[in-house]
């Protein structure tokens, strides 16, 4: 039988479409298509640790996780990676500028907290510009890199986004980045490749650059990075599918 004359005072539950109608605008549109399920506070939480997506915020001041905190980041992707994995579908992580995992340290306790099952995306121009050397994070993970993203890094615009203490989204509308094979950048890409054939990769090698189409012609630059990438490929013997 129900006390109807209890002092205790009815607790009220939080409402979760109020939660999720308060989150950032780009936030709940990413949440819109998210194949899986994501609770507003548990998005706000990482939303709030990556900030390539925030012009205002200078790259200086990316929120750094701690080694525990990516360590028990990367046990939960490890479960994901499992499951996907029962599925047929291998998951790679893509390590970014102004993200939770950025530089050569996260990718070391990423990996290191991780099962294998969870994979690499090895990102050229996101690893120059967070000051790691590539080659470096290639002979020490070369075994879990799943995916391969060729990007070059004009050097002079990242110097001045390091002086000016600029944003991520600065850099990229100033040309930060280029195609593999352009004069301009700064990678040496033959180098990756001999190390890629050393380890026998054999995924794909996606040619990428974040740049204003306005001063850099797509079809042009995709090409020019395109015709690099097979001919370096080609030096290092590695077989083009």
């Amino acid at each position: 039988m129900r006390n109807t004359r209890s002092s205790l005072k009815r607790r009220r539950r939080p409402d979760p479409m109020r939660a999720y109608d308060d989150l950032p605008a780009p936030l709940r549109a990413w949440l819109s298509t998210a194949v899986l399920p994501w609770s507003p506070q548990s998005a706000l939480r990482i939303w709030r640790k990556a900030i390539q997506g925030d012009q205002g915020t200078p790259v200086s001041r990316r929120p750094k996780l701690s080694r525990d905190e990516v360590t028990a980041y990367a046990a939960k992707l490890s479960e994901l990676a499992k499951w996907s994995a029962d599925q047929g579908v291998v998951l790679s992580y893509h390590h970014h500028m102004g993200a939770m995992v950025q530089d050569s340290e996260d990718i070391d306790w990423l990996m290191e907290g991780s099962s294998k099952e969870l994979t690499l995306l090895y990102d050229t121009g996101h690893l120059h510009f967070a000051g790691a050397d590539p080659l470096a994070v290639l002979d020490r993970w070369g075994h879990r890199v799943q995916h391969v993203h060729f990007k070059d890094v004009r050097q002079p615009v990242l110097d001045w986004v390091r002086a000016e203490d600029k944003s991520f989204l600065d850099g990229v509308a100033a040309g930060v980045y280029s195609v593999p094979g352009d004069p301009d950048g700064c990678i040496d890409f033959r180098a990756i490749t001999d190390r890629l054939k050393a380890i026998d990769y054999s995924g794909w090698i996606v040619v990428e650059a974040e740049q204003d189409p306005a001063k850099a012609p797509p079809y042009e630059y995709a090409k020019l990075g395109y015709d690099h990438i097979i001919d370096i490929c080609g030096r290092s013997g590695l077989t083009i599918g």
